[in-house]
């Protein structure tokens, strides 16, 4: 059996191309599709950066994958040939290990990927094509991601504007979940900036925003005071942190108002964080005594300095994959002799439910319990004798010698 991926990314393919292969399941039969293209096991990882497909499948050839993926997407497989990238057996191992670890994501490291994963394998389950190899590679797969995460610091540094923003004000603010937090704004990455926040345990959030409604339905989600802009003035001189994200080509936050503001307040510090662009904050204000001012160009320097610190993790993370690939490995070379185990069994247990029927009949006077111990016997009696064979097999599939063992098993026990 052979495990196939196909699949197209970021880095293979332009997003116009990847935007035709956004993938929903409800409109697929994915199992019919499997049954069509002769494949035993299928799951399709789809996310905005990616869509793959990983069967298992007799032989090694990516034909029908490469086939099912251009159904998808409603082209000819022509037109993707040159996009689509092609692994087999251990290559597709170690690909989706590193997939799952956040080596081959847009953002190096990033944790989404692993929730993904772990919905895919779920719906191929709960549809029924997940096969064992296909689960177990998975299973290993997200076991895997979940090392990297806990055991390196590849996902503990931010790689967004609003994480990079959080992380620098935690850094400057001491006891930061105590202080009154402003955002300014209520689009994306305002929103983004308030869950961060809350997230951190800020309880004195206040939001505000030139559409009042805007505002409100962003607290709704993340609690907090909505506010109207129009009360900047006021609000500068309570808060303790002052994160900015409004669309506009003019200053929200003047020198001037800041300067009045640090009248009602000379000795507490405020530090506003700057993140729209054009800038919302006059630069002047960073003159001001005891107002601490960062804008896009500082939050770049944390960013570059976050992601070098992930780059630096890579070998750590490589390491662990090498052992989960290792395991697989050893997996793999069991699962060759797992048929062979189940088939055993099977036919042991044919025979012994014939024979014990037979037996049952001429012994009609037999009580229940005793009938019942009788069967229990049985059991006993093929496990016992069947233990030595399968711990045999197992052993003999780490070796050159396990389809040797395999045929003569199939000869001495006359199994199909």
């Amino acid at each position: 059996m052979h495990i196939l991926c196909v699949g197209l990314n970021h880095i293979t393919a332009p997003v116009d191309m990847r935007e035709r292969f956004a993938f929903n399941e409800s409109m697929y039969s994915l199992s019919s599709h499997r049954e069509m293209h002769g494949l035993t096991g299928l799951v399709v990882l789809s996310t905005c950066n990616r869509v793959e497909i990983y069967a298992t499948a007799k032989t090694p050839d990516p034909t029908p994958l490469e086939k099912l993926l251009a159904e998808f997407g409603d082209v000819n497989v022509a037109s993707i040939s040159s996009h689509v990238y092609r692994y087999a057996d251990e290559s597709t191992v170690w690909h989706l290990m590193r997939v799952a670890a956040g080596l081959d994501s847009l953002v190096l490291g990033e944790s989404q990927i692993l929730g993904q994963i772990t919905r895919a394998l779920q719906s191929a389950q709960d549809e029924g094509r997940a096969d064992l190899l296909l689960k177990r590679l998975f299973q290993q797969a997200i076991h895997a991601g979940k090392r990297v995460r806990s055991e390196t610091n590849i996902a503990r540094n931010p790689t967004s504007i609003a994480g990079a923003a959080i992380k620098l004000a935690s850094e400057n603010i001491p006891r930061l979940s105590s202080m009154q937090v402003t955002v300014l704004g209520a689009g994306e990455t305002a929103s983004l900036v308030v869950g961060a926040l809350r997230h951190r345990g800020v309880e004195n959030l206040q939001v505000l925003n030139r559409t009042l409604r805007h505002a409100q339905e962003l607290t709704e989600v993340w609690g907090g005071r909505p506010r109207s802009l129009e009360s900047l003035p006021v609000v500068l001189q309570s808060s303790d942190l002052v994160i900015s994200s409004v669309k506009s080509y003019q200053p929200i936050i003047q020198t001037d108002a800041v300067a009045e503001a640090m009248q009602f307040r000379p000795r507490r510090q405020l530090t506003l964080i700057d993140i729209g662009v054009p800038r919302n904050v006059e630069s002047g204000t960073a003159k001001i005594p005891n107002v601490s001012l960062h804008n896009m160009d500082t939050l770049q320097m944390v960013l570059s300095h976050s992601m070098n610190l992930r780059k630096q993790e890579r070998p750590h993370v490589e390491n662990i994959l090498t052992e989960e690939v290792d395991e697989f490995r050893e997996y793999l070379q069991t699962y060759q002799v797992l048929p062979l185990i189940t088939d055993l069994y099977e036919h042991a247990e044919s025979i012994r439910k014939s024979e014990l029927e037979k037996s049952l009949r001429r012994m009609k006077n037999l009580p229940k319990a005793e009938q019942a111990n009788v069967e229990a016997m049985t059991r006993a009696i093929v496990k016992k004798m069947l233990h030595a064979p399968t711990v045999n097999l197992r052993a003999a599939s780490k070796t050159s010698r396990v389809s040797e063992y395999a045929a003569f098993i199939h000869d001495l026990f006359g199994l199909k």
